[in-house]
């Protein structure tokens, strides 16, 4: 898109009120300038706070390693075989850890770069297949998967998409904390623009009030003690609001359950956005 699109400023030009059509331009050109520079000093500020975070985090296994590497010298040279085994052991589990943190954080940052065309998905079919990749996991959980009817269609790249629903559902059954009935629902309602509210609502342990942004950040564990990297729903967060769309909690805290939703633009909407320029216009190289 240009300042001076063909028929407005240059029809007016034309029509004799230069003064006028060159200071709007030049209005339109600084509003423009001002938003892009905003834009850039957020980005540069998100990415400092995710070098310190990835720098900070990644040295926990790393100290891991190096830790036991120490003992694994000692017990070998007393001939401590079972400990030597031990430790070799907890040298293996830091080191996965790493690996799949440094996975995950490699897939969050290829989100923005469209590896295929924008499509119109509808969610049913997205739900259908997280239930099917999740099938072990939930199964052995004994975890009961609802599926609601009448789910909308989505606009935007089928294959992150599913990661989005994926990943909310893989974290609901992380934290229903033992329930007898876990039960994990995806669903949509209407919001207050008419626009869909699409949601993965669990019976959990639910979330306190005071974390519910917390919860978005990189490497956020609330609780410790479950498995997980803390990078799944950064990178949801990062998902929606590349494809125009916002992601939050509903959740009244413990063993309230939790209800996480989001939104993306219609089709209308997000192609024309596309055709302005974002991140859903870029091809990845």
């Amino acid at each position: 898109m240009t300042y001076f699109p063909g028929v407005s400023y240059l029809a007016r030009l034309e029509g004799g009120d230069e003064l006028q059509v060159v200071a709007e331009a030049f209005n339109d050109m600084s509003t423009r300038l001002q938003q892009t520079i905003g834009e850039m000093e957020r980005r540069n500020a998100e990415l400092e706070r995710f070098t310190y975070t990835v720098s900070h985090d990644l040295r926990s296994p790393l100290v891991t390693v190096l830790g036991f590497l120490g003992l694994l010298e000692q017990d070998i040279a007393a001939g401590r075989k079972d400990s030597a085994l031990a430790d070799v052991a907890r040298i293996r589990a830091a080191a996965s850890t790493m690996e799949r943190m440094l996975r995950e954080l490699l897939e969050l940052s290829r989100v923005g770069r469209v590896t295929s065309a924008p499509e119109e998905v509808p969610l049913a079919e997205l739900a259908e297949e997280a239930r099917q990749s999740l099938a072990g996991r939930l199964s052995a959980a004994g975890v009961e998967l609802d599926v609601a009817g009448d789910l909308p269609v989505l606009y935007g790249e089928r294959a992150r998409l599913l990661e989005v629903v994926q990943n909310l559902v893989d974290n609901a059954a992380k934290f229903l904390g033992g329930r007898k009935d876990p039960r994990i629902t995806i669903g949509a309602r209407h919001g207050a623009n008419g626009q869909p509210v699409c949601f993965v609502k669990d019976n959990g342990i639910g979330i306190d009030p005071r974390h519910h942004q917390r919860v978005f950040g990189l490497f956020e564990r609330l609780d410790q003690r479950v498995e997980g990297t803390g990078i799944g729903l950064a990178l949801v967060k990062r998902i929606v609001e590349v494809h125009g769309g916002e992601v939050w909690v509903e959740s009244d805290g413990d063993g309230q359950g939790s209800v996480f939703c989001f939104t993306l633009p219609p089709k209308a909407a997000a192609r024309a956005a596309g055709e302005a320029g974002p991140a859903l216009a870029t091809r990845a190289p």
